[in-house]
């Protein structure tokens, strides 16, 4: 069947064993079995380390950014809305704007979002 699929669409598919892309070339390293590297595996392992570096860097650097932009937001926001209690449609507006930055805050500092009651 596989050479059948191979010999009229040059490709097949079939399941493996292996997980991960990189699980064949470590096997492969282990045993002594010559390999013959891709450039799609290349460019894979090339997004992987991209991906982990960038969300490593979110991690340790902008976590801390975007806790003070939130809680300047915050703040403003708060501000604001009670500059413009006589104003409905701005109040709800930034009602809503309130809630969403509540949110985000308490996402950000990992417990239960609590929404302040603005009415």
């Amino acid at each position: 069947m596989g050479e059948f699929l191979l010999a009229n669409n040059y490709f097949f598919v079939t399941y493996s064993r292996y997980k991960k892309l990189y699980d064949i070339y470590n096997d492969c390293t282990w045993s002594g079995t010559p390999l013959f590297i891709t450039t799609d595996c290349v460019l894979h392992i090339y997004h992987v380390l991209y991906d982990n570096l960038l969300a490593e860097i979110e991690e340790n650097y902008f976590y801390a950014y975007l806790d003070t932009l939130t809680t300047i937001l915050l703040q403003n926001t708060n501000n604001s809305y009670d500059q413009y209690l006589s104003n409905d449609l701005v109040k709800d507006a930034l009602r809503s704007n309130l809630a969403y930055l509540c949110i985000a805050k308490e996402l950000l500092n990992e417990s239960n979002p609590e929404i302040p009651d603005f009415t």
